[in-house]
C-alpha cells in the first residue's frame, strides 16, 4: 500500500488516501478497460461539473471542484492496467487489515469517555474526516456493537440527507459545543483551512512564492508569537488581498491560498473565535488534537496518555511531562476543563517541567494572552473605577448570578453522592411505612436520620424474630423500593451536571461578560476625556439611580421577607401551642381516667362488707382451710374489707376471703369463729 501510494503522489500529484478511486468511479473488475470504463469516467466527470454548480450545498459544490481539478490525474490512474490491478490489490489488503475501522475505534475510546457514542459523535466524526465515509458502514456496525451506538441513530446516519437554504443553517446553530468553548462549525473550516495548506505544499510553485507554507500553520500565519485579534485580523486581510491579486495576474497555482485566507477571514468573524482568540490558537497550533477536544470534559489519566502517544509522532515532546506542560495544561486553564482525577498529575507535570525549564510554549502563550488583555483593558483610578462600577450596578449583579450559577453547576457533580445521604433519610421512612408497615413519623426519634434508623431497626427486628427468609425478602423489597430510586436519583443529578458542563458555553459566556466590560469602559474613559465634569455628573447620576433602586428593592423584599417570616414564626408557634395544649388534655384525661379507676376499686371494695377480727390475734391464711400458710397475724379489732366470696368445709366450720390492703391487690382468709361481720345497709 505505501508503494503504490508513493507512486501516484509522485508520478499523478494526489494521495489516494483522500478518495477511494475504485469506489468513488464504481468500477467492479480490475480488469476493465476500453469503452466501459471510459462511460464510468466520463459519467463521473459529469457528475462532478453539475454537482460543483450546486447553489444550496456549497460543502459539496467546493468538494466537487477540489476532485474536478485532479479529474484527469484519477483517469490517468484508473487507464493504467498497471496501477488499476495495484490499487484492487492493496484495496483488498487495507480491507482485511480494516485499517479505518480501527482508526475509527481508536478515535471512540478517546472521545467517547462513558463508554458510548450518540449520533452527534458519529456525526461529527464523518464531517471531520471526509475521507472516512466511504466506510460508514463498517464504522457505524463497530459503533453499535462496541460503543453502544441505537440502530435508529445507525440507519438515520447511513443517508445522507438533502438540506437546502435554511435548514442548513438552522443544523449549523444547532452544532454540538466543543469543550463548552467552540462549535463544531469552527472546527470544520479550520480543516478545511489545514487541507488547502496541505493541498499548497505539494506546489513547487506556491512554496517558492510562499517558504513558510511548509512549516507549522501557525508559523505560516504568523501566531508565534502570540499577536493580538486586531493585530491578525490585519495580516489575514492583507495576504487575503495579497494572494487575490497575483491570482488575477495569472498565477492560478495560488486558488488553494486564496480559499484558505477566505476561509480564515470567515472564521474571525465567528463569536466564539472573537470571544476565545488564544484559545483558538492553541487549536492552530495543535490541530491533530481538536478533534479530540470534542469530548474532553473530564478526561483521565489514561485518556491524557493515550492524547500522548498521538501526539508524540506529531510534535515530538520531550517526555509526557512536557506534554502536559506544553499543551494540556494551556488547554486545561483555558478551556474550561475541571477534574480532581487529574489536579495531582497536573501539579506535578507543572512542578517538573518548570525545573527543567520547559514551559516556554506556556510562557508565550500567557504572555500573549496578557499583551492582549493589556491591549483592551482601559485604566481607570480608583474613584473612576468605583464611579463605573456604581454606574453599572445592575450589570455586575447579573454577572455576580451567572458566577454564582456556574460554580452551582461544575460542583453538583461532587455533591450528588454526599446529597444521597438526605434522600435516604427522608425516603426509607416513607418505603418502610409503605412495605412493612412502620410508620416511624411520631414517636420513633426526632429528625430525618432518626426516623430512617429505627424504621430500618424495627422493621428487621420484627422480621428477623420470625424467620431468616422473610428476613432476606424484606432486603429485596427494601433494595429495590428504597435504594435503587436513590442510586438513580443521584445519578441522573450527576448526569445533568455533566451534560450542562458540556452543553453550555460557561467560559465564552464569562468572557463576554468580560468584553462588554471592555467595551464598556473604553467608552466610559472616552467620555470622561472629552467631558469630564458633564461624564461625571452623568455617571453619578446613574449611580445614585441604581443605588436607590437596589436600596428601594432590597427594602421591598426585605420587608416583605419580614412579614412572611413574622407569619411563619406565628404558624409555629400556633401549632406548637396546639401540640402543649393537647399534650396537657391527654395527661389531664389519663389522669382522670386512673383516678376514676382507682376510686371505683375502692368502692368495690367498700360495698362487699367488712370482717372485724374478735380473737386477740388471728392467723389470716393463703387459703379456706388451717392446711394452708399463714399469710399474715391481724391483732384485734383490725378490720379488712370482704371480697364476697366465702367457703363452707367439710367439718362445717365457714371461711370469708379478705382483701389485705387497699388497693386489693392482696387477699388473704380468715375463719368465721374469728371474726364479726359487718354487712353494708
Amino acid at each position: 500500500m505505501t508503494d503504490i501510494r508513493e507512486e501516484i503522489l509522485k508520478g499523478y500529484g494526489f494521495d489516494i488516501d483522500s478518495i477511494d478511486l475504485i469506489s468513488e468511479y464504481k468500477i467492479g473488475s480490475p480488469d476493465l478497460s476500453g469503452e466501459e470504463l471510459e462511460q464510468l469516467l466520463d459519467k463521473k466527470r459529469k457528475s462532478w461539473e453539475k454537482a460543483a454548480h450546486n447553489r444550496y450545498r456549497e460543502d459539496k459544490a467546493r468538494a466537487a471542484k477540489e476532485r474536478l481539478e485532479y479529474a484527469d490525474s484519477y483517469e490517468a490512474v484508473l487507464r493504467n492496467q498497471t496501477l488499476l490491478k495495484a490499487l484492487f490489490a492493496a484495496r483488498g489488503k487495507e480491507k482485511d487489515a480494516d485499517y479505518y475501522v480501527e482508526f475509527a475505534r481508536q478515535y471512540f475510546q478517546l472521545t467517547a469517555q462513558g463508554g458510548s457514542a450518540d449520533s452527534k459523535d458519529a456525526e461529527f466524526f464523518f464531517r471531520y474526516y471526509q475521507g472516512q465515509i466511504k466506510n460508514r458502514k463498517a464504522i457505524l456496525e463497530m459503533l453499535e456493537k462496541e460503543f453502544g451506538l441505537k440502530k435508529k441513530d445507525s440507519k438515520h446516519l447511513e443517508k445522507e440527507e438533502e438540506e437546502e437554504g435554511e435548514q442548513k443553517k438552522k443544523k449549523e446553530k444547532q452544532s454540538r459545543i466543543i469543550v463548552s468553548l467552540f462549535s463544531a462549525q469552527t472546527l470544520y473550516d479550520l480543516q478545511y483551512c489545514f487541507n488547502k495548506q496541505e493541498e499548497a505544499r505539494k506546489s513547487e510553485k506556491v512554496c517558492a512564492a510562499f517558504p513558510d507554507v511548509k512549516g507549522p500553520m501557525d508559523v505560516f500565519l504568523r501566531l508565534t508569537p502570540t499577536p493580538s485579534l486586531s493585530q491578525f485580523k490585519s495580516y489575514v486581510e492583507e495576504q487575503r488581498t495579497a494572494v487575490y491579486n497575483r491570482v488575477q495576474e495569472g498565477q492560478r497555482e495560488l486558488d488553494c491560498l486564496v480559499d484558505l485566507f477566505n476561509t480564515l477571514s470567515g472564521l474571525l468573524g465567528h463569536k466564539d473565535v472573537n470571544d476565545n482568540f488564544g484559545e483558538f490558537i492553541l487549536l492552530v497550533r495543535y490541530n491533530k488534537f481538536s478533534p479530540y477536544m470534542y469530548e474532553l470534559v473530564a478526561p483521565t489519566e489514561n485518556t491524557l496518555r493515550e492524547l500522548f502517544n498521538l501526539a508524540d509522532p506529531s510534535y515530538g515532546f520531550r517526555s509526557f511531562e512536557d506534554f502536559l506542560a506544553r499543551y494540556f495544561i494551556p488547554v486545561y486553564q483555558n478551556f474550561g476543563i475541571q477534574d480532581d482525577k487529574i489536579k495531582k498529575l497536573i501539579k506535578g507535570a507543572q512542578k517538573s517541567a518548570k525545573k527543567a525549564k520547559r514551559q516556554e510554549a506556556r510562557w508565550d502563550y500567557q504572555e500573549g494572552q496578557e499583551a492582549q488583555a493589556a491591549e483592551q483593558e482601559e485604566k481607570l483610578s480608583f474613584f473612576a473605577n468605583l464611579l463605573f462600577i456604581l454606574a453599572n450596578l445592575p450589570f455586575y449583579l447579573t454577572a455576580g448570578v451567572f458566577e454564582l450559577t456556574r460554580f452551582l453547576v461544575w460542583k453538583v457533580r461532587y455533591v450528588t453522592i454526599l446529597a444521597a445521604i438526605p434522600i435516604m433519610a427522608w425516603w426509607l421512612p416513607f418505603v418502610t411505612a409503605v412495605v412493612g408497615g412502620y410508620d416511624t413519623a411520631e414517636g420513633y426519634g426526632a429528625g430525618l436520620l432518626s426516623n430512617a434508623w429505627n424504621a430500618l431497626r424495627y422493621m428487621f427486628g420484627d422480621t428477623a424474630a420470625q424467620s431468616i427468609s422473610g428476613t432476606v425478602v424484606l432486603a429485596l423489597a427494601l433494595v429495590l423500593a428504597g435504594i435503587i430510586p436513590v442510586i438513580l436519583v443521584v445519578q441522573g443529578f450527576w448526569r445533568t451536571g455533566t451534560q450542562m458542563r458540556k452543553e453550555i458555553d460557561w467560559l465564552g459566556i464569562k468572557r463576554t461578560n468580560q468584553s462588554i466590560v471592555r467595551g464598556r469602559k473604553k467608552k466610559f474613559a472616552k467620555k470622561l476625556r472629552e467631558a469630564k465634569g458633564a461624564a461625571v455628573t452623568g455617571f453619578l447620576i446613574a449611580a445614585v439611580m441604581n443605588i436607590l433602586l437596589l436600596g428601594g428593592i432590597g427594602y421591598g423584599v426585605g420587608i416583605t421577607g419580614q412579614r412572611f417570616y413574622r407569619q411563619y414564626q406565628i404558624s409555629q408557634e400556633l401549632a406548637r401551642n396546639r401540640r402543649e395544649a393537647r399534650k396537657a388534655r391527654e395527661r389531664r384525661e389519663a389522669e382522670e381516667a386512673s383516678e376514676e379507676e382507682t376510686n371505683q376499686e375502692a368502692d368495690s371494695i367498700q360495698d362487699g362488707g367488712s370482717a372485724v377480727i374478735t380473737a386477740s390475734a388471728a392467723n389470716v391464711r393463703a387459703g379456706a382451710g388451717t392446711d394452708w400458710d399463714v399469710v399474715t397475724v391481724a391483732p384485734q379489732g383490725s378490720r379488712f374489707a370482704l371480697t364476697g366470696n366465702s367457703q363452707t368445709l367439710e367439718s362445717g366450720s365457714v371461711w370469708y376471703e379478705i382483701y389485705l390492703d387497699e388497693s386489693g391487690s392482696q387477699t388473704g382468709w380468715v375463719s368465721q369463729t374469728v371474726i364479726n361481720l359487718e354487712m353494708p345497709q
